[in-house]
């Protein structure tokens, strides 16, 4: 009787009984053998989060491109919109500005509103990507955000150094408070100088101590030009004028010259 034959194996390919169960790993025999393994591991591990992350910002994008729900964006959806953003990059900012565009809404998030379009004849006259927007004012608010956006992956980025986003409407909100506090502050202080110099604080007027008041000084006297006398010598002028003489003695030249 003939010997059975075994089936012949690929040599590219492993077999069921050749590939090891998931979640076991070959036991390393030698240190050179566990360091590799190491290494591995580490490598599956980074590539891994990596393709989390990417995962985590096309569900993002895909989520904002549908942004806002109603006529009128909430506090909850910018909110989510800030918390979202921060794990992307520039580009992926582009990206879901085309998303919005390709849905026919305006690239800023938090706008209702749909892009404007723009006639192919005369696209020469608005710059590039102007056609993203609705308006100049929803292009000035997307990008404000835009540059504050990291550029490393949010794979390679440390631990709380994620950006803080701050809204295009959050940051005039946050200058006029300032402003004020700084008035605010300007009038206590004139109050409480006001105090120590022994004056009422209530006549004072916000953000000024003192009234300075300018005044040209009045002259008693009315000025006149000096006048070249008639008895003086022209050697004795000066620039055209006859200088006053003094109390005493002139010397006479020619007691000089007999010295």
């Amino acid at each position: 009787m003939a010997a059975e034959q075994m089936p012949p194996k690929s040599i590219l390919k492993k077999t069921a009984d050749q590939i090891p169960i998931s979640g076991s790993l070959p036991v390393p025999k030698t240190d050179q053998e566990k360091r590799n393994l190491e290494v591995a591991i580490e490598h599956a591990r980074l590539i891994q989060e990596q393709k989390e992350v990417l995962i985590q910002i096309l569900d993002a994008i895909e989520e904002l491109s549908e942004y806002p729900a109603s006529n009128q964006c909430t506090q909850a959806e910018a909110r989510r919109f800030a918390s979202l953003v921060t794990f992307f990059q520039p580009s992926d900012y582009d990206a879901l500005i085309e998303e919005r565009h390709a849905n026919g809404r305006c690239g800023h998030t938090l706008c209702p509103n749909s892009h404007r379009t723009v006639d192919s004849k005369r696209s020469w006259i608005r710059p590039k990507g102007s056609e993203n927007w609705c308006s100049d004012g929803c292009a000035k608010k997307a990008l404000y955000v835009k540059a504050q956006l990291n550029e490393a992956p949010a794979w390679e980025r440390r631990g709380g150094s994620a950006p803080s986003i701050v809204l295009y409407e959050e940051s005039k909100a946050s200058v006029s408070s300032t402003s004020a506090a700084v008035n605010r502050l300007d009038a206590s202080q004139d109050a409480e100088l006001a105090t120590e110099r022994g004056e009422k604080a209530s006549s004072l007027k916000p953000g000024k101590v003192l009234s300075a008041q300018i005044a040209e000084n009045k002259t008693p006297v009315t000025a006149t030009a000096p006048s070249v006398s008639s008895g003086g010598a022209l050697h004795e002028l000066v620039e055209g004028y006859q200088p006053q003489r003094s109390n005493k003695k002139a010397i006479d030249a020619t007691d000089i010259d007999s010295d």
